[in-house]
């Protein structure tokens, strides 16, 4: 890996007017990604995690700090970030008039690539993403877990080196979760990006990332970084591992901590 972060985060601070005075949502947030990680995020709901990553995506400027962003030998500081990143929300935002194919080729088709190559491009990861032969169905026929990858697929079209990913499983029965989870570990190797996760699950965390951050209640602050040794390439029965189960433990008991959770 490239020893010059993709995204370095520099004491980042964002606070909003409300009613009540200032709501101050981060504060002092500092992180580093570097080329081909998959970084995560976690911690308390409300704290602030979405907002890091509308921070990092150019939708919001930090009240304070510094954001740089280098995704092809140039770095895009503060209000120059917008567009240069792929960014998956939580839910899946499919456009039900759209088939698979249709609603895949979207990003392309908006950053002005003609619709025969976008859809050229699509057809040639169908199979990667486990949708051969779901290219004319609609939205309304697949299950949730399909749904998912077509925005997945949709969102690596967009072709930027730094994905997003906002909860992406948040929404799936447990099963299938596990399935989506083991689905992106053998693929994420062979799509090539780099990557932030927001999660409320630990597992999911340790099990998908080079680096967990765990952040505070509002305002989110960097409570712990956990680098996870576990070796490439990962597979779920790690989690029954001693190894994997300090690691869930230590960053447990950070959790817990804060909620004021009682416990051994």
């Amino acid at each position: 890996m490239a020893s010059e972060p993709v995204l370095q985060l520099t004491a980042v601070a964002k606070a909003y007017a409300s009613g009540q005075g200032e709501l101050r949502v981060l504060q002092d947030v500092s992180l580093a990604v570097r080329r081909g990680e998959l970084v995560s995020l976690i911690g308390p709901s409300g704290c602030g995690k979405s907002t890091v990553l509308n921070v990092i995506a150019g939708l919001e400027e930090p009240t304070s700090g510094s954001v740089a962003l280098s995704t092809d030998g140039t770095t895009s500081s503060d209000g120059q970030r917008l567009g240069r990143v792929a960014y998956m929300p939580q839910k899946d935002l499919l456009l039900p008039w759209r088939t698979v194919l249709g609603n895949a080729v979207l990003g392309l088709e908006v950053q002005g690539v003609g619709l025969k190559l976008a859809r050229q491009r699509a057809e040639a990861l169908l199979d990667t993403f486990g949708l051969s032969g779901f290219a004319q169905e609609y939205p309304h026929n697949l299950s949730g877990g399909m749904r998912q990858r077509v925005a997945f697929l949709r969102t690596i079209l967009a072709d930027k080196p730094l994905v997003l990913l906002d909860e992406p499983f948040g929404a799936l029965d447990a099963l299938t979760r596990a399935e989506m989870q083991a689905w992106l570990l053998d693929l994420w190797a062979g799509v090539g990006r780099t990557g932030v996760l927001v999660t409320h699950d630990v597992e999911e965390a340790l099990l998908l990332s080079h680096r967990v951050y765990v952040l505070s209640a509002r305002p989110a602050r960097v409570r712990q970084v956990v680098e996870v040794p576990l070796p490439w390439p990962r597979s779920r029965r790690m989690a029954a591992t001693t190894e994997f189960a300090a690691l869930k433990a230590s960053i447990l008991d950070v959790l817990w901590d804060q909620a004021g959770v009682l416990h051994a």
